[in-house]
Parts: structure tokens; C-alpha cells; sequence
């Protein structure tokens, strides 16, 4: 059973607002792009998985995707950590690390490396088979925290792309188990789950699923610093979803698009979004109003009701506030 369902990572909605609202010419907008295009293969490649994750028994596992915890680290400091699935049973954890990578992916084990190599180029970054492996040690720390004991444990490195080459020197004679393809997740956890020996090890899942989606915390960006975007270099105005220009105007209750005559009723959702994404979560009616470039206080005011039905604000006081946590579990 899915608990915590796979949605469009907040980086990653950040990033498609603003290649949305930053003018093509800006010096910040090739890197925004580049950024984008990678965030994007690798929520593809996550999403690629789900289809063999489908074949788990739903009663047995219990799937939280995109999963990022804070625990505090040895020096008393809060960290956070990001899984991309955990599957849990009555008697152990499971951690998956998903990577969509193409080519041939060698792991370096005499150096903790792993190395792509795509038409004779070779590419090195980090082995993520430690990066799951300290994922392990980081979830072990959340749970004592909540006085809750370590529970076994395994974690994998699922590679998406079926066509992608595994091998492995300095090492095991074969690759290491723990790196395996996404095709292979229904023959590795279909067979009956490790069972624990007293009742007392025994994990209770319903408790597990109140922490972790109490505890969740998506990850954000000071998106505009990050690029050194200056709130004035964004465009204003209320996005076609047609013609993607910002000309749309408010008339006889509607938004009407001056460039290719579409019209739409909640355009102005769209764009309360981006600006929530890009410049601040709390905001003025007075914010808005320039953002929209709405000539109407009065209106103004309704578009924040009628986004206020689809993400939930205070609407008591003169400063507003959207929880980012809404807008990428939506």
C-alpha cells in the first residue's frame, strides 16, 4: 500500500516556474535550463520504477516515496536526509536509491567511485552505494530518536534504464547484489518478507507512517539567490497555458488571453503558485495584485480566496501564508 505517493519534488516545480517567469535573454536562464533537464531525468527515472514496484504485495509493503527526514547529528545540529523509496514490512526496512543513468556504469570499489562511460566519455561521481548505505545509518538515528528501535535493514541502488550496463572491479567477482536494475524488484521482494522472532521487533507501521508524514519536510531552495535572479527580473503578469505568454486579462469573469484569444477562469492559481515558488510563501494582497498586474483590490482579493480553495491560507490577518509542503504534495 502507498502511503506517501510520488509527486513532483518542490526543486523541481521551483525550476519549471522559473524557466516559466525568466525572460529567455538572462544570463541565469542556460544554467536554469540545464538544471531543470537533469532534476527531470531523474524524477523520469523514479517514476519508471513505480511500474515494478506495482507488482509488490500490497499487503505486505508499504511504499513512502520522496521521503526527506530531519535527525540531529553528533554535533547537535539538524541534518536532513532524502530517501527516494522506503518500503517497510512488519519485520524490516528497505531503502532504494534510484539513479537514471545510461551507458555503462562501473563501480570502482578500491577508490568508492562509480564511473559512466558514454560513447568512450567517461564521467565520475560519487558511489552511491555509500549514499545508501549512510541513508541506512541517518534512518537508524530518526528512529532512536523517537524511541524507537533500529530495525533490520537492506537498501539497493536501482538503476531505471533497462539498457544500462553493470560492472564492478577492485571488488566482488560480480557486482555487488546491492546495485541492481529496476526490473529486478519483483523477484527480489515478492518472496515472504524476513520475519522477526518476537512480537516485540515487530514494526508498527501505522505509527511509522504518523512520523514519517508528520516529519517530512520537502526540500527548498532560495531558488532566485541560488541563480542570482532579482525578483524585478521576473515576468509579471498571468500566464497563458495556451500560447505561454503573460497577457491574459481579467474580463467578465474570466482571464482572456490578448495574444491567442484563450480564455480561463482560474489562470491566476497558476501564478500565485509561481509566485509562491520563486519569491516568498507569505504575501499581500498588495504582492499579488503587482505579480498579477490586477488593476482590482477587490479582485485581487477574490483570486487569493479562490486559491485559498486549492491551497489553504489564513485568511484573518493582511499577511498571507502557503505552506510549500502543499504545493508538491498536490
Amino acid at each position: 500500500m502507498i502511503f506517501k505517493k510520488r509527486t513532483s519534488p518542490l526543486y523541481l516545480l521551483q525550476l519549471q516556474a522559473l524557466l516559466r517567469r525568466l525572460p529567455n535573454t538572462h544570463l541565469a536562464y542556460p544554467k536554469v535550463e540545464y538544471e531543470h533537464a537533469k532534476q527531470m531525468k531523474g524524477h523520469r527515472g523514479e517514476e519508471a520504477v513505480e511500474y515494478y514496484l506495482s507488482f509488490l504485495p500490497k499487503d505486505t509493503y508499504s511504499v513512502f516515496h520522496n521521503v526527506r527526514l530531519p535527525y540531529m547529528n553528533s554535533f547537535n545540529k539538524v541534518n536532513y536526509f532524502q530517501i527516494d523509496t522506503l518500503l517497510a514490512t512488519k519485520a524490516e526496512l528497505i531503502l532504494l536509491e534510484i539513479k537514471n543513468v545510461s551507458g555503462t556504469l562501473h563501480v570502482d570499489y578500491e577508490h568508492n567511485q562509480m564511473v559512466r562511460t558514454v560513447n568512450d566519455v567517461e564521467e565520475g561521481f560519487p558511489n552511491a552505494l555509500l549514499q545508501v548505505k549512510l541513508q541506512e545509518r541517518q534512518l537508524r538515528t530518526w528512529l532512536v530518536q523517537y524511541e524507537l528501535q533500529p530495525r533490520p535493514m537492506r537498501s539497493y541502488v536501482v538503476i531505471s534504464k533497462p539498457s544500462t550496463i553493470l560492472r564492478s572491479t577492485g571488488g566482488p567477482d560480480t557486482v555487488t547484489p546491492s546495485l541492481i536494475h529496476a526490473a529486478q524488484i519483483p523477484y527480489l521482494f515478492t518472496d515472504e518478507p524476513l520475519s522477526a522472532s518476537e512480537p516485540s521487533q515487530l514494526i508498527d507501521i501505522k505509527q511509522l507512517q504518523q512520523l514519517i508524514l508528520s516529519d517530512h519536510r520537502p526540500f527548498y531552495k532560495d531558488i532566485l539567490k541560488y541563480f542570482n535572479v532579482s525578483p524585478q527580473d521576473l515576468v509579471t503578469g498571468v500566464v497563458c497555458k495556451e500560447c505561454e505568454t503573460p497577457s491574459m486579462k481579467w474580463w467578465w469573469g474570466r482571464w482572456r488571453c490578448q495574444a491567442c484569444d484563450a480564455h480561463d477562469r482560474q489562470a491566476h492559481i497558476q501564478s500565485i503558485k509561481e509566485y509562491v515558488l520563486l519569491v516568498n510563501s507569505s504575501f499581500t494582497s498588495a504582492e499579488i495584485r503587482a505579480f498579477l498586474r490586477s488593476e482590482n483590490r477587490q479582485q485581487t482579493h477574490r483570486f487569493i480566496k479562490s486559491f485559498s480553495r486549492h491551497y489553504p491560507l489564513d485568511l484573518s490577518g493582511r499577511l498571507y501564508h502557503c505552506s510549500l509542503s502543499q504545493l508538491s504534495d498536490s
